[in-house]
């Protein structure tokens, strides 16, 4: 379950991480403004067995498998956002108005006598 904050928000909008990730839109409130935090969490029936049961796993380890399947499936896939990079500009042919002439003609030597 993904639930996503807008600013100053007191009632989350969520949705199903499947759905989230067909359409990130989802997570959209009605004024669509953007979210400022999200929650993400699983849930999943906790093991209750005894460590020494060999049917059942203990509670820890039931535990400490839920948390290794969480990351699996939610956190390792997140990235950092990046801005995309700024798209140049341009030049139409025959625009030389923006077109910067240079002359090789000239070269700068230098002598040291």
């Amino acid at each position: 379950m993904v639930e996503a904050y807008a600013h100053n928000a007191r009632v989350p909008v969520s949705a199903l991480l499947s759905e989230v990730r067909e359409d990130r839109n989802v997570l959209r409130p009605e004024d669509r403004s953007a979210p400022n935090r999200f929650v993400l969490s699983k849930r999943a029936p906790m093991p209750h067995g005894r460590k020494s049961s060999t049917r059942k796993a203990g509670f820890i380890d039931g535990y400490m498998t839920l948390v290794a399947d969480f990351y699996e499936d939610v956190v390792q896939g997140i990235v950092p956002w990046h801005p995309p990079a700024p798209k140049r500009k341009q030049v139409e042919p025959g625009d030389e108005a923006d077109t910067i002439q240079i002359d090789h003609s000239r070269s700068t030597s230098t002598s040291s006598d």
